[in-house]
């Protein structure tokens, strides 16, 4: 596949692939080298990853990690939390199976940047890129949560705040696991919504 002619040029993005699974990999890593990545980091474990980010950052990461210890939200924590700042600013995408509305709100607890549920096209995958690349969103480093912030109206607290900074603020309960959600569904709880500060 080849960029589109509104595809933004990708040749200066290095990003990297922390997947599992060799076959998943090889079909991500096809996806990704279709969008023209300037340099592509393949690693199988979030050791890998974090030894290869702390020789030489990436811009953005692509996680399929079911089986880890804690799972994608574990790979992401450790991330966020073992990564030096800056480097544990970067837009990280979780890449899902079973993409629950619980599922959804433990990665982002965890301090993931989009959730995009599996299988996914290629043209899906290149737009949540895009859409990270002009992130408005402000990056959180206060108390348990490192990550973008997600005290937004339409999705509550991130876990292990007790407070919000607005009183319409959600609770950070999650409940059971339910259905599976589209993608539609899964992009509507992330979307930033503008909000009126009290």
């Amino acid at each position: 596949m080849t960029p589109s002619r509104t595809s933004p040029v990708m040749t200066s993005i290095e990003m990297m692939l922390i997947v599992e699974q060799q076959f998943a990999m090889d079909v991500l890593n096809t996806v990704v080298k279709g969008f023209g990545v300037g340099r592509l980091v393949k690693t199988r474990t979030v050791e890998e990853a974090l030894a290869a980010m702390n020789i030489s950052p990436v811009d953005i990461v692509l996680v399929d990690c079911t089986g880890a210890p804690g799972g994608n939200e574990g790979v992401v924590r450790r991330l966020r939390h073992e990564l030096p700042a800056p480097r544990n600013a970067i837009p990280i995408v979780i890449l899902a199976a079973h993409a629950g509305e619980a599922l959804i709100r433990s990665c982002v607890s965890a301090g993931a940047s989009f959730v995009i549920s599996k299988p996914y096209n290629a043209e899906t995958l290149l737009t949540r890129i895009t859409w990270l690349s002009q992130d408005p969103r402000a990056f959180i480093t206060e108390g348990p949560f490192i990550g973008p912030d997600r005290r937004v109206r339409n999705t509550g607290l991130p876990a292990g705040f007790s407070e919000g900074r607005r009183a319409s603020d959600l609770p950070a309960d999650i409940g059971e696991a339910g259905a599976n959600l589209d993608q539609y569904s899964i992009d509507a709880m992330l979307r930033p919504q503008k909000v009126i500060l009290q």
